[in-house]
């Protein structure tokens, strides 16, 4: 018996990328049992194969590619805020969210640089998505209420600035 769908391992690395937590706590469980004479050898076949295939998942989910956009939000600017930025994570061709708006509001450059820090990211690409959509994430999303969401690649300031903190910004030609 397996506890994986083997045929689910993006769906399990985009899990692992919001709760990395599950992969040591289920890594550190699967492990415990192995050679203590508790499982038949059938078993302890089942269980290599899904610590293997857990590793492949997270594998996945911390060695790709992370973007950033400069994010204009309609209800943020007519609250007489500002443009802030946005965090995500390519998993195997989808844009998964690691920093985005929340209830604070758009995440500042601080809160962003931390972010990437505590992650240990060193790299970051960057895009004008304009009205299209790139990696399953649209360029301008219509929150229903009048308001919108664009995303937009980060100004040249704004990626000196990244730079002069040890990051390199690639910055991607638009579609």
């Amino acid at each position: 018996m397996t506890l994986f769908d083997y045929s689910k391992k993006k769906e399990l690395a985009r899990f692992l990328l919001e709760a990395p937590e599950f992969y040591n706590n289920v890594k550190t469980t699967l492990n415990k049992p192995k050679g203590q004479g508790v499982l038949s050898q059938e078993q302890e076949g089942a269980l290599e194969k899904d610590l293997e295939f857990l590793e492949q998942a997270n594998n996945i989910a911390t060695e790709s590619d992370y973007y950033i956009f400069r994010v204009e939000d309609g209800w943020t600017n007519y609250q007489g805020g500002d443009e802030g930025f946005e965090i995500y994570q390519n998993i195997e061709g989808k844009l998964v969210p690691i920093l985005t708006i929340i209830g604070e509001g758009i995440p500042s450059q601080e809160r962003v640089l931390k972010k990437l820090k505590e992650k240990g990211v060193t790299k970051l690409y960057t895009k004008h998505i304009g009205t299209g959509k790139y990696l399953g994430l649209e360029g301008w999303e219509d929150d229903g209420d009048g308001y919108g969401r664009w995303y937009r690649e980060l100004y040249k300031e704004t990626i000196s600035k990244f730079k002069e903190k040890g990051f390199e910004v690639i910055v991607l030609k638009s579609s």
